[in-house]
């Protein structure tokens, strides 16, 4: 639910921050949302918070990452670049998916082949270190005269 309703408020956001800004904010989120998970998941009320967080940088890089893109993209790319940005997003998606099973599947235990409290830990650090890479990754991307 965090990740729609800011997904669909992203606009009125950048419009204070900018949408590099913007996205900067939202990976920021999503990575404090993660390292969260990773370190505090002992409660519910700790998970709810986490994922609250993460989801709600989620939603807003989603919605501000193709306006980044096509801002830094050449006027004559624009489709080419929000096409591969479509295809790049999907196939990540899957590629991660596949990922995180398998990890996941390397922290089973007991005859219910469930993985076990490390194997979350593991993935949820993970997704904080790749948000640190994304936050890095806006900060160098190539910039245009908007920004």
């Amino acid at each position: 639910m965090a990740a729609m309703i800011t997904s669909s408020a992203t606009a009125v956001i950048a419009r204070r921050l900018g949408y590099r800004r913007a996205l900067t904010a939202a990976f920021a989120l999503m990575t404090a949302g993660f390292a969260a998970l990773a370190c505090f998941h002992g409660a519910v009320w700790q998970v709810v918070v986490a994922l609250l967080v993460s989801g709600t940088g989620i939603g807003a890089a989603l919605g501000a990452m193709p306006t980044v893109i096509v801002e830094a993209t050449d006027p004559a790319r624009t489709g080419v670049a929000s096409a591969l940005y479509n295809n790049v997003k999907t196939v990540g998606g899957a590629v991660t998916g596949g990922v995180v099973t398998a990890l996941l599947s390397e922290f089973t235990t007991g005859p219910s082949a469930s993985p076990d409290e490390n194997g979350y830990v593991v993935v949820w650090a993970l997704c904080a270190l790749a948000g640190v890479a994304a936050v890095a990754t806006v900060g160098v991307a190539r910039r245009t005269e908007n920004d």
